[in-house]
């Protein structure tokens, strides 16, 4: 959504940016735990993308599936009248907390409140395409769910769709090809 908006802001209207789906059925490729099912969930600003790859090749392919007014950083944020890097940085470090809710503290107790209606719909979703796949492909029992968008990263969330949907569930690791240099040391 900052891409869209810093080009509209010199000129140019952006109708949407969407990720190929073949690019998105290798991302099960990178994993050191890569079976030859995988469906790989695109988490953005209230869409998801989600595809079924065999193999590394994309098998299914539902895009931008709108199960949210907002993000989840917009919808904390304007739960808890923060701005959004604030929001962010919540998600990002305290998350969701545990399933169980044993382990959870205040924070991430209410930030999963205040994502209740997000997470929902998510699961809601992701359930419907799940069902699908199955009738269509057969069982998923060795299906690996892996996350991965801007929306993915919410410390928790795979742990509470592995309880919800009864699968596997974990975030997309970065290729071995990515390396990250930094002008500073220990930037």
């Amino acid at each position: 959504s900052q891409l869209a908006t810093g080009l509209a802001r010199d000129g140019w209207r952006c109708i949407a940016l969407d990720i190929p789906a073949q690019s998105l059925a290798r991302i099960a490729t990178c994993s050191q735990a890569s079976t030859d099912r995988s469906v790989v969930i695109d988490i953005g600003a209230g869409e998801l993308s989600i595809v079924f790859a065999e193999n590394s090749s994309s098998q299914y392919f539902r895009n931008r599936i709108r199960f949210s007014p907002q993000s989840a950083t917009s919808t904390l944020a304007d739960a808890l009248g923060t701005s959004e890097e604030a929001a962010e940085n919540l998600l990002a470090y305290w998350g969701l907390g545990g399933v169980d809710l044993c382990d959870t503290t205040g924070l991430e107790k209410l930030i999963a409140q205040h994502l209740s209606q997000w997470l929902q719909q998510l699961v809601y979703e992701t359930r419907r395409t799940l069902s699908f796949l199955k009738h269509r492909f057969g069982g998923n029992a060795d299906c690996k769910i892996i996350l991965c968008g801007g929306g993915a990263n919410i410390r928790g969330l795979p742990e509470l769709l592995t309880t919800e949907l009864k699968s596997l569930v974990r975030f997309a690791e970065p290729s071995v090809a990515c390396s990250w240099r930094s002008a500073e040391r220990y930037s």
